[in-house]
Protein backbone atom coordinates (compact mmCIF):
# COMPACT_ATOMS: atom_id res chain seq x y z
CA UNK A 1 0.00 0.00 0.00
CA UNK A 2 1.61 3.31 -0.84
CA UNK A 3 1.74 5.90 1.23
CA UNK A 4 -1.15 9.03 1.74
CA UNK A 5 -0.15 11.37 -1.17
CA UNK A 6 2.04 14.77 -0.33
CA UNK A 7 2.91 12.89 3.07
CA UNK A 8 6.21 14.62 3.20
CA UNK A 9 5.06 17.76 3.46
CA UNK A 10 2.94 17.33 5.89
CA UNK A 11 5.62 16.12 8.20
CA UNK A 12 7.64 17.66 11.24
CA UNK A 13 10.40 19.88 9.93
CA UNK A 14 13.94 18.61 10.94
CA UNK A 15 15.10 20.27 13.85
CA UNK A 16 17.45 22.91 13.42
CA UNK A 17 21.18 22.24 13.65
CA UNK A 18 24.21 21.14 11.50
CA UNK A 19 22.86 18.04 10.03
CA UNK A 20 20.09 19.14 7.69
CA UNK A 21 21.85 23.07 7.18
CA UNK A 22 23.09 22.58 3.39
CA UNK A 23 19.81 20.68 2.68
CA UNK A 24 18.39 23.52 0.21
CA UNK A 25 21.86 24.30 -1.30
CA UNK A 26 22.50 20.73 -2.36
CA UNK A 27 22.00 20.34 -6.19
CA UNK A 28 20.22 18.02 -7.62
CA UNK A 29 20.29 14.28 -8.34
CA UNK A 30 21.31 14.04 -11.76
CA UNK A 31 20.20 10.87 -14.00
CA UNK A 32 23.38 8.64 -14.96
CA UNK A 33 23.82 8.52 -18.43
CA UNK A 34 22.90 5.92 -20.70
CA UNK A 35 26.32 4.34 -21.61
CA UNK A 36 27.82 4.80 -17.88
CA UNK A 37 24.74 2.55 -16.46
CA UNK A 38 24.52 -0.07 -18.98
CA UNK A 39 28.84 -0.53 -18.75
CA UNK A 40 28.17 -0.74 -15.04
CA UNK A 41 25.62 -2.78 -15.87
CA UNK A 42 28.05 -5.38 -17.63
CA UNK A 43 30.59 -4.67 -15.41
CA UNK A 44 28.19 -5.83 -12.34
CA UNK A 45 27.07 -8.89 -14.04
CA UNK A 46 30.40 -10.02 -14.86
CA UNK A 47 31.18 -11.96 -11.42
CA UNK A 48 27.86 -13.89 -11.26
CA UNK A 49 27.77 -14.97 -15.01
CA UNK A 50 28.48 -19.01 -14.18
CA UNK A 51 30.34 -19.35 -17.69
CA UNK A 52 31.81 -16.47 -20.19
CA UNK A 53 29.26 -18.08 -22.58
CA UNK A 54 26.07 -17.07 -19.95
CA UNK A 55 28.18 -13.46 -19.59
CA UNK A 56 28.03 -13.20 -23.56
CA UNK A 57 24.47 -13.82 -23.90
CA UNK A 58 23.66 -11.21 -21.13
CA UNK A 59 25.71 -8.75 -22.36
CA UNK A 60 23.89 -9.22 -26.07
CA UNK A 61 20.51 -8.59 -24.38
CA UNK A 62 22.00 -5.34 -22.68
CA UNK A 63 23.37 -4.60 -26.58
CA UNK A 64 20.31 -4.82 -27.29
CA UNK A 65 18.31 -3.08 -24.76
CA UNK A 66 20.69 -0.05 -25.48
CA UNK A 67 19.67 -0.35 -28.96
CA UNK A 68 16.12 -0.74 -28.03
CA UNK A 69 14.00 0.67 -25.41
CA UNK A 70 16.88 1.82 -23.40
CA UNK A 71 17.41 5.36 -25.21
CA UNK A 72 13.53 5.79 -24.72
CA UNK A 73 13.30 4.92 -21.15
CA UNK A 74 15.82 7.08 -20.63
CA UNK A 75 14.52 10.00 -22.07
CA UNK A 76 12.15 9.41 -19.90
CA UNK A 77 14.07 10.01 -16.51
CA UNK A 78 15.72 12.95 -18.19
CA UNK A 79 11.80 14.15 -17.95
CA UNK A 80 11.35 13.15 -14.68
CA UNK A 81 14.32 14.94 -13.68
CA UNK A 82 13.57 17.83 -14.93
CA UNK A 83 9.76 17.92 -13.80
CA UNK A 84 10.38 16.86 -10.09
CA UNK A 85 12.76 17.90 -6.93
CA UNK A 86 14.27 14.60 -7.03
CA UNK A 87 13.30 12.07 -10.07
CA UNK A 88 14.39 8.89 -7.36
CA UNK A 89 12.49 9.61 -4.30
CA UNK A 90 9.40 8.69 -4.48
CA UNK A 91 10.77 5.05 -6.05
CA UNK A 92 13.42 4.99 -2.93
CA UNK A 93 10.92 5.62 -0.62
CA UNK A 94 8.00 3.38 -2.03
CA UNK A 95 9.95 1.03 -3.40
CA UNK A 96 13.17 0.10 -1.98
CA UNK A 97 12.20 1.35 1.88
CA UNK A 98 8.81 1.49 2.93
CA UNK A 99 7.75 -1.71 0.97
CA UNK A 100 10.43 -3.96 1.81
CA UNK A 101 8.71 -5.79 4.65
CA UNK A 102 11.54 -7.97 6.32
CA UNK A 103 13.12 -6.71 9.69
CA UNK A 104 14.75 -3.90 8.73
CA UNK A 105 17.68 -3.84 11.33
CA UNK A 106 18.47 -7.30 11.13
CA UNK A 107 18.41 -7.54 7.27
CA UNK A 108 19.26 -4.07 6.32
CA UNK A 109 21.18 -2.27 9.05
CA UNK A 110 25.38 -2.96 8.14
CA UNK A 111 26.28 -1.99 11.94
CA UNK A 112 23.33 -4.50 13.61
CA UNK A 113 24.52 -7.39 10.93
CA UNK A 114 28.00 -7.20 12.25
CA UNK A 115 26.98 -7.01 16.08
CA UNK A 116 25.18 -10.05 15.44
CA UNK A 117 28.14 -11.88 13.96
CA UNK A 118 30.38 -11.03 17.18
CA UNK A 119 27.99 -11.94 19.33
CA UNK A 120 27.09 -14.89 18.17
CA UNK A 121 31.12 -15.28 17.29
CA UNK A 122 31.38 -14.72 21.64
CA UNK A 123 28.64 -16.97 22.09
CA UNK A 124 30.58 -19.94 20.86
CA UNK A 125 33.87 -19.35 21.73
CA UNK A 126 32.51 -18.94 25.40
CA UNK A 127 30.22 -22.27 24.96
CA UNK A 128 33.76 -23.77 23.80
CA UNK A 129 35.97 -22.47 26.32
CA UNK A 130 33.47 -23.28 28.69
Amino acid sequence: MPPPPNWKAKAPLSLPGPTFAAQAKLPKLPVPELEQSLKKLKESLKPIAHSAQEYEAVTAKVDDFAKGLAPKLHERLAKRHDETDHWLEEWWDNDAYLAYRDSVVVNVSYFCECLIVVLLFLWTWADESG
